[in-house]
C-alpha cells in the first residue's frame, strides 16, 4: 500500500508541542490556537530563571489569555530569551488547582495517571515536553497524522484524554498511530478542562490515512501496552499521588511514575486474587532487588502467608515478629536483613509486604519501597477466602519451590474451594494421596472425616461391601449389618485411589451415588441419602480405558470435573535437593543419626530419573540412613549403583529400534520444556523454537496431549 501524501498546510513540529496549521500555531496539549511571546533576559538573571506557573497571572497585560508553557533559549551571540506559549482561556477556568505535577520521564512503558484542572494538565504537559515527550490532547491526533514529519520519526507522545473520551472511541486512532511506527509513553485522564480546549476537526479535503496492519513485533507490543494502559486508566492515581522522577541505577528509595503505574496496571489485569498477589510479589522482588519477597495478612491472629516469590529459607520465621501494627519495620538475622511495609485493610487487619536482603547495606536504599507496594496491594487486592489463605501450608505438605509445584499448590487451593468432584492424575509415587488430603484439609468439609480406599487392592465383591456397606445375611460371612465408607464419610470426603481399577458393577453403583446422592447397601432394597465429596486418583489414562470399554464414559465425565495433575519427579528436578533434605532430616531423626549429605550427593540425586518418583526417593534415603555411619558425611559412593551414575538415566537407550528411541527422546525433551515453562504452551513453544500450533501437533503426535492437557479448574 502506498503511503498517502501529507496534508501540506500542516507543518512540522515546533518547540516540542506546537504544530503549524493554515490558521496559525496549534498547541497540541490544549487543542487551542497558540501564540509565542518573547522577552530578553539578562545574562546575569538567566541562571536563576524558572518557568512561570501556568495560568493568566504570567500575562496580566493580555486579558483572557493564559500561559501554558515556557522555556529559556540562547542564540549564537549568547543572548538569552524567554519564550512563553499562551492560549485564549477565560481567567475563571483557572480557579481549580490540584497542586504540583511531576516531571515525565519515558522509560519505554506506558504509564497512566489523572489530572484535575487546567493547571495540573499544563504542568504535566510542560514536564513531558522538557523530558523529550510530545504532550498531546486526543483531539489533536488527526493533525499529527497529517504533519510533514513521518510518524515513526515523532518523539513518544504523552496523550491526554478528556473524561468524556474514555469509551474506546479514541483507542483505534491510538492503535493506528502505533501500527505505523509511532510511540506512546503515557496516558493521562483529564478532568475539569475548559470546554474550548479541543482541536477543530480536520478539513474534509484531508481524510485520515487507513489503519495499516502491524508488521513488526515491536508495533504489536506497543499496541498491547496501550490497550492495557487504556483499561487501567479509570483507576489511575491522581497526580501528584506519586512522584515522577528520572530512573537511575543507584538509590532506589523511590520508583519512577511509570514503574508504579505499570505495577498498578498489572494488578488490574489479574483475573484472580491469587494471580494478583503473585504478580505483586514478583514486582516487589524485581524493583527492590531482594532475595525473597512475600505478602502476609494478619486478621485477628498470627500473620498468614498469602503469596511468596523466591527461595523461602527461614525468612517466614524472621518476618512473623514484624507483622504487627506496633512492631519494628526491620530486623537482622543470620540469613540477612528482613524488612516489612505495612498497610491497614478496609475489611480489618493489616497487610504486610516483606522482603529479605543479604545485608543491611543492600537493603537500606530499597527498603522504603515496601510501604509503597503495601498501599498498592491493599487497594487492588481483596482479602482471600479462608480456604485460600490457608493454602500456603501446602509448602510443608507438598515440598518444592519449582514453577510446576507452585502451580500445583494453586490448583489444589482452587479445587478446595469448589464443591465438585476432583480427579487427581499422575504417575505412581508422585503424591496423589497427599494432594487429595490437602484438598480435603483446605475445603469446607475439613471438620468431617476423609475416608480413603484403594480400589485395586480388593476384589469387586469386597470392594462393594467396603464402599456401600451390607446387611446381615447379604453373603456368606455377613453376620451383622455394616456401614460402608460412604456412610462413614457422610458430610466429608471419600478418596478413591486407583479408581480406574473399579469393576463394572461398582462403577454403576458409584455413578448412582454421584447422580442422585443415594447409597444402597449390599442386600438391602432401601436407598439412603448421603452427602459426600468424591476425590478420585488414577495413574492410568481413563480416556483410553473409556475407548477400550473397561471404564464407563458417563462415570468418567462425572469424576473429571476439576482436574489436578501431579508432576513426575523428573519434571521438577530443581525440587530434588529440597525434598532430599526434608526426607533426610526425618529419616536421620528416626534412626538417631547425625550424618550429613554432601553437595555431590544432591547433584547425583538430581541426575537420576526416579521412575518411582517421590516415594522411591524417600525409600532410597531411608535405606541410606540405616546403612551409612551415624556420623560424618554421606558420599556419592554410598548411593545405590543405579542412582550414582553420572549420566541421566535414559530409558529410550534400552529400547529396540531407532524410531522408538527418537520418539522417547522427543517426548522427554518436550515434557521438560513444558515443565520449565510451568505448563504454559506458548512459552514452551518459544523455548523449543516452534509455533504454538506446531507444539500442539507435536504433543498430539507423541501422545502427550492427555498428560499435558491444561488443568480444568472452577
Amino acid at each position: 500500500m502506498s503511503r498517502p501524501e501529507p496534508y501540506t498546510p500542516v507543518g512540522a513540529l515546533r518547540a516540542g508541542r506546537l504544530i503549524e496549521t493554515p490558521s496559525g500555531l496549534l498547541d497540541l496539549a490544549t487543542g487551542s490556537r497558540a501564540e509565542i511571546a518573547s522577552r530578553v533576559v539578562a545574562s546575569t538573571s538567566a541562571p536563576a530563571w524558572r518557568p512561570p506557573a501556568p495560568g493568566p497571572e504570567a500575562v496580566p497585560d493580555l486579558p483572557d489569555r493564559a500561559v501554558v508553557d515556557g522555556w529559556l533559549t540562547i542564540d549564537w551571540l549568547g543572548r538569552w530569551t524567554e519564550r512563553l506559549v499562551h492560549v485564549a482561556t477565560p481567567a475563571a477556568e483557572w480557579q481549580k488547582d490540584s497542586g504540583p505535577v511531576p516531571v515525565a520521564e519515558s522509560d519505554g512503558d506506558v504509564g497512566v495517571t489523572r489530572t484535575d484542572g487546567p493547571r495540573a494538565w499544563c504542568r504535566l504537559a510542560a514536564g513531558a515536553r522538557a523530558a523529550g515527550l510530545v504532550p498531546l490532547h486526543l483531539s489533536c491526533l488527526p493533525y499529527v497524522f497529517q504533519a510533514a514529519l513521518p510518524v515513526h520519526e515523532w518523539p513518544p507522545l504523552m496523550v491526554g484524554l478528556p473524561a468524556t473520551a474514555l469509551p474506546p472511541s479514541g483507542a483505534p486512532l491510538l492503535e493506528a498511530w502505533l501500527q505505523r511506527g509511532g510511540r506512546v509513553a503515557g496516558l493521562a485522564l483529564l478532568r475539569g478542562l475548559p470546554p474550548a480546549w479541543a482541536a477543530p476537526a480536520v478539513p474534509r479535503a484531508c481524510p485520515l490515512p487507513a489503519v495499516w496492519p502491524a508488521t513488526t513485533a515491536g508495533a504489536m507490543a506497543r499496541v498491547r501496552h496501550v490497550r492495557r494502559a487504556w483499561r487501567a486508566l479509570p483507576a489511575a492515581p491522581i497526580c501528584p499521588a506519586f512522584t515522577w522522577i528520572p530512573p537511575h541505577h543507584g538509590d532506589r528509595t523511590r520508583m519512577t511514575h511509570h514503574e508504579l503505574l505499570d505495577v498498578t496496571a498489572l494488578l488490574e489485569e489479574a483475573t484472580r486474587d491469587e494471580e494478583a498477589l503473585a504478580t505483586a510479589c514478583r514486582s516487589v522482588r524485581h524493583h527492590t532487588q531482594a532475595d525473597h519477597a512475600a505478602i502476609l495478612v494478619a486478621q485477628g491472629g498470627d500473620a498468614r502467608l498469602m503469596a511468596s516469590d523466591g527461595p523461602p529459607g527461614d525468612s517466614l520465621q524472621a518476618w512473623r515478629p514484624l507483622c504487627h501494627a506496633d512492631a519494628p519495620e526491620a530486623v537482622a538475622s543470620t540469613f540477612g536483613w528482613h524488612a516489612v511495609g505495612k498497610q491497614a485493610l478496609e475489611a480489618g487487619g493489616w497487610l504486610f509486604v516483606c522482603a529479605r536482603w543479604p545485608t543491611r547495606d543492600a537493603a537500606q536504599p530499597r527498603q522504603a519501597l515496601l510501604p509503597v507496594f503495601a498501599r498498592l496491594v491493599a487497594s487492588h487486592v481483596r482479602p482471600l477466602p479462608p480456604a485460600v489463605v490457608a493454602a500456603p501450608g501446602l509448602e510443608q505438605t507438598l515440598v518444592g519451590d519449582s514453577t510446576v509445584m507452585r502451580d500445583v499448590r494453586t490448583q489444589i487451593a482452587l479445587a478446595a474451594r469448589a464443591p465438585f468432584p476432583v480427579l487427581v492424575r499422575g504417575e505412581s509415587g508422585c503424591g496423589k494421596e497427599l494432594a487429595a488430603r490437602a484438598i480435603h484439609a483446605l475445603g469446607q468439609r475439613r471438620h468431617r472425616r476423609c475416608a480413603a480406599i484403594n480400589c485395586a487392592a480388593l476384589p469387586d465383591e469386597l470392594l462393594e461391601s467396603e464402599l456401600f456397606g451390607h446387611v446381615r445375611g447379604a453373603f456368606t460371612g455377613a453376620a451383622t449389618d455394616r456401614a460402608g465408607l460412604f456412610d462413614e464419610a457422610d458430610g466429608g470426603t471419600l478418596f478413591l485411589d486407583e479408581v480406574g481399577e473399579l469393576g463394572g458393577r461398582a462403577q454403576a453403583k458409584l455413578l448412582r451415588v454421584l447422580q442422585d446422592g443415594e447409597v444402597r447397601r449390599v442386600g438391602e432394597n432401601q436407598a439412603r441419602r448421603v452427602d459426600v465429596r468424591i476425590i478420585a486418583a488414577t495413574n492410568v489414562s481413563l480416556e483410553e480405558a473409556v475407548r477400550r470399554g473397561t471404564f464407563r464414559a458417563d462415570l468418567f465425565y462425572r469424576l473429571d470435573v476439576v482436574r489436578v495433575r501431579m508432576p513426575a519427579l523428573r519434571e521438577r528436578r530443581e525440587d530434588i535437593p529440597m525434598l532430599a533434605r526434608h526426607f533426610w532430616q526425618d529419616c536421620t531423626a528416626r534412626v538417631g543419626s547425625r550424618a550429613r549429605l554432601e553437595g555431590r550427593v544432591l547433584e547425583a540425586l538430581m541426575r537420576y530419573d526416579w521412575p518411582g518418583n517421590v516415594r522411591q526417593l524417600q525409600n532410597t534415603l531411608a535405606a541410606l540412613a540405616v546403612r551409612v555411619a551415624p556420623r560424618g558425611r554421606v558420599r556419592v559412593d554410598d548411593l545405590p549403583p543405579d542412582v550414582r551414575r553420572l549420566e541421566t538415566a535414559m530409558p529410550y537407550l534400552v529400547r529396540t529400534g531407532l524410531d522408538a528411541a527418537r520418539r522417547e527422546f522427543e517426548a522427554t525433551f518436550v515434557r521438560d520444556a513444558l515443565s520449565r515453562a510451568g505448563g504454559r504452551p506458548s512459552q514452551a513453544a518459544r523455548d523449543l523454537g516452534l509455533t504454538r500450533q506446531g507444539l500442539s501437533k507435536l504433543v498430539r503426535r507423541l501422545g502427550l496431549d492427555e498428560e499435558t492437557a491444561s488443568t480444568r479448574l472452577p
